[in-house]
C-alpha cells in the first residue's frame, strides 16, 4: 500500500510537471516576459527535484520490500527444511515402532503357542 500511495503521488507530480511544462512552452511561444518565464522555470525545476525525490523514495521502498520478501522466503525455506526433517524423524520413529510391534506380536504368538502346547 505504501508503494501504491507513493506511485500515485509520483503520478500526480508527473502530471503537474507536464502541465507546468505545457504552460512554459505556451508562454515561450506567446513571447511571455522574462519574469513569467523565470517563474515557470523555477516551478519546473522544483517539480523536477520533487520527482527525483519521489523516484528515490520509490526505489528505496522497492529495495526494502524486496529485502523483506527475501528474508521471508529464507525463513520459509528454513521452516520447510525443519518441517521435512521432523517428518522424516517421525516416519523413522513410526517404522521403528511398527517393527517393534511386529516383533512383539511374533513373541506373543510364540508365547500363546507355548502355553497351548504346554
Amino acid at each position: 500500500r505504501r508503494l501504491e500511495t507513493c506511485c500515485e503521488e509520483a503520478d500526480d507530480e508527473l502530471d503537474q510537471a507536464k502541465k507546468e511544462l505545457q504552460k512554459y512552452k505556451e508562454a515561450v511561444s506567446h513571447g511571455a516576459d522574462q519574469t513569467e518565464l523565470e517563474t515557470l522555470r523555477t516551478r519546473l525545476t522544483t517539480l523536477q527535484q520533487k520527482g527525483q525525490e519521489e523516484k528515490k523514495k520509490l526505489e528505496e521502498q522497492a529495495k526494502t520490500l524486496l529485502e523483506q520478501k527475501e528474508k521471508a522466503e529464507n525463513q520459509l525455506h528454513k521452516f520447510e527444511d525443519l518441517h521435512w526433517r521432523e517428518v522424516r524423524r517421525l516416519e523413522t520413529c513410526c517404522e521403528e515402532a511398527d517393527d517393534e510391534l511386529d516383533q512383539a506380536k511374533k513373541e506373543l504368538q510364540k508365547y500363546k503357542e507355548a502355553v497351548s502346547h504346554g
